[in-house]
C-alpha cells in the first residue's frame, strides 16, 4: 500500500512539474516577444515542420540560441531558463520515481 502511495504522489509530482514546466516555457516567450522581438521571431522559425509551439522549444534550446541568450546578458531571462530547467529535471526526476515504485510494486521485492 505505500508503494501505491509512492506511485500516486510521484505521477502528481511528475504532472505538476510538467505544467510549470509549460507554463515557464510560455513565460519565456511572452518576456522575448516583448524585450526581444527580432530574437524570438528566430526562435520561431519552423525548420523540421514540427509546428510553432515545438520549434520554439526545440531552438531556445539549441547551442547557438544557448550562445545569443548568454550574449544578451540578462538577468531576468536567465532566471527564467534556470525555472524552467529545474521543472524540466523535476518532471524526470518524478518519473522515474514514478517507474522504480511500480516496478517494485508489481515486482513485490
Amino acid at each position: 500500500m505505500t508503494y501505491l502511495f509512492l506511485v500516486i504522489s510521484s505521477f502528481g509530482g511528475a504532472l505538476l512539474c510538467r505544467r510549470l514546466s509549460n507554463d515557464k516555457l510560455m513565460t519565456i516567450e511572452r518576456y522575448l516577444n516583448s524585450t526581444y522581438p527580432s530574437f524570438y521571431q528566430k526562435l520561431l522559425l519552423d525548420r523540421f515542420d514540427i509546428g510553432q509551439q515545438a520549434s520554439f522549444a526545440y531552438n531556445l534550446v539549441d547551442r547557438s540560441s544557448a550562445r545569443e541568450i548568454n550574449s544578451l546578458d540578462d538577468a531576468k531571462l536567465k532566471e527564467h531558463m534556470f525555472e524552467l530547467f529545474v521543472a524540466d529535471i523535476g518532471a524526470v526526476f518524478f518519473s522515474v520515481g514514478c517507474v522504480l515504485f511500480l516496478s517494485i510494486m508489481v515486482l513485490d521485492v
